[in-house]
């Protein structure tokens, strides 16, 4: 594509600045000294342009233009590569767009994290999940600048390609790259960065140059900022998630939370932030602040097959108590409700009762487990069961696990996802910039109450509610 004849050139600069000092247009008429001098203000007022200080942030903002895409292809069994020498170090993610059937996205996290699962898990070489980069040694000569590599964990099980974006070192410009990053977009932007640096350093007493500067270099971020805003705004998902899953959950909150989306493109701090918010809204609304009651879709019916002269059974793994009483899957006119007991009860009556036939009582128990598995629980009948005993009914309050990619639907999503995605964005709007963290309890407090009268239909089994406001509580300060 041929260069754009506003696309201003070094010697463009120069001049713009020699006229400004007063040394004419005329090069050749220039001193070493004056050309020293020019030289000086070019290089600064490139410098001030492409790493500009914005006013309102006080960071420096990062142009769209000086973010290009590249490639990389990976190999089996080798762990790190080479990044381009114009590669400045910061890359957010890797995205595999062959040899994979998907296009996978490669979180950048840090190398310590990196070489923490490097030592733990040492396991089998496989698609790689995580990469971190690090500078790579170098010799402080004038020949050789600071380089970087990436690592990827797990090492590469076969042949991949990734892209990625990363931000390129600037060079001044000389006599072989004549013309600037940018285009002739930025232009003016640019000679008045140079003569701001000029009036700062030969006429400090004036400011014409230092004001356009400010008022041009704003107009070219907004610029810059549209460009950009194209990119942003066409992450959202290939393939939108299924509604109610984790994979909707998360898109939801990190839509909030960072307007991103497209969760394939969470940094992985991002990604972490988003899952923990994700669990904890859930578990919010699984357990209210409240209610004094257990929804009906986290109480289960389970069966407990007596077997003869055993007394201790079992519980499912989530049990977290029961919900009503033990009955009789086939009950003789004389069988009663299985009456729950304390331990101690139990083993009493096993002591001075010692019988076997149909239980009248039942004790639950924790189970003995070691401080890295989840607490069980097992139930110890009292008549021990003998052979003619009929299977045993109950309800039991379930402790949900967390979700994750492979346990994708929580309990009552059906029915009670909208109220599963308020309550996380309750969650959110205390670590969201602005987010008005009342306002979205409120709000969450209100789809609760529908979703509760909806459970009510359901099951009004020990329906109720302790404490209840005739107002939404309002959210204390922390």
């Amino acid at each position: 594509m041929a260069e754009s004849t506003l696309s201003l050139t070094r010697d463009d600069l120069r001049q713009e600045v020699g006229l400004k000092l007063g040394y004419g247009l005329d090069v050749s008429g220039w001193t070493p000294d004056q050309i020293a001098r020019i030289d000086i203000c070019v290089r600064d007022g490139l410098a001030q342009f492409y790493f500009p200080v914005t006013q309102d942030s006080k960071t420096v903002y990062e142009w769209s233009f000086l973010t290009p895409t590249a490639t990389l292809a990976i190999s089996s069994g080798t762990q790190a590569y080479d990044l381009p020498d114009t590669c400045d170090g910061i890359i957010e993610r890797f995205i595999v767009t062959s040899g994979s059937s998907s296009a996978t996205v490669i979180p950048v996290i840090k190398m310590d994290e990196l070489l923490q699962l490097d030592t733990s898990e040492a396991g089998s070489n496989a698609l790689p999940r995580v990469a971190a980069i690090r500078p790579k040694s170098t010799t402080p000569t004038t020949s050789e600048s600071q380089d970087y590599e990436v690592l990827f964990y797990p090492t590469p099980d076969g042949s991949y390609t990734v892209s990625y974006d990363y931000p390129v070192q600037v060079d001044s410009i000389g006599t072989t790259n004549t013309y600037l990053p940018g285009g002739s977009s930025h232009g003016q932007t640019i000679v008045s960065a140079c003569l701001a640096v000029s009036e700062q350093f030969f006429a400090p007493d004036e400011q014409i140059h230092q004001q356009a500067f400010a008022t041009r270099l704003q107009a070219s971020i907004e610029y810059d900022k549209r460009n950009q805003q194209t990119r942003i705004n066409s992450t959202w998902a290939l393939t939108e998630p299924t509604y109610g899953t984790w994979d909707w959950f998360r898109q939801q909150v990190s839509g909030y939370l960072l307007g991103q989306w497209n969760t394939n493109l969470l940094t992985h701090s991002e990604n972490a932030q988003v899952e923990s918010i994700v669990q904890r809204g859930l578990k919010q609304f699984y357990y209210p602040p409240g209610q004094d009651r257990c929804w009906s879709f986290l109480t289960p019916l389970a069966t407990i097959t007596a077997v003869n002269a055993q007394a201790a059974y079992d519980l499912p793994a989530g049990f977290s108590g029961l919900h009503g009483d033990m009955t009789f899957a086939t009950a003789a006119a004389t069988n009663q409700p299985i009456r729950l007991v304390t331990d101690s009860e139990l083993r009493s009556s096993q002591i001075s009762e010692a019988t076997s036939g149909d239980p009248k009582y039942v004790c639950i128990r924790p189970k003995t487990t070691a401080n890295t598995a989840a607490q069980l629980y097992e139930a110890v009948f009292f008549p021990t069961p003998d052979g003619s005993t009929p299977d045993i009914e109950y309800r039991y309050k379930v402790s949900p696990s967390v979700l994750s990619a492979s346990a994708t639907i929580p309990y009552g999503s059906d029915l009670h996802a909208e109220t599963m995605r308020k309550s996380m964005i309750a969650i959110a709007a205390e670590q969201k910039e602005g987010g008005n963290r009342q306002e979205e309890w409120q709000i969450f407090q209100v789809a609760l109450a529908a979703s509760n009268f909806a459970d009510r239909n359901v099951d009004v089994e020990d329906y109720g509610i302790i404490n209840q406001p005739t107002a939404p509580p309002q959210l204390q300060e922390r």
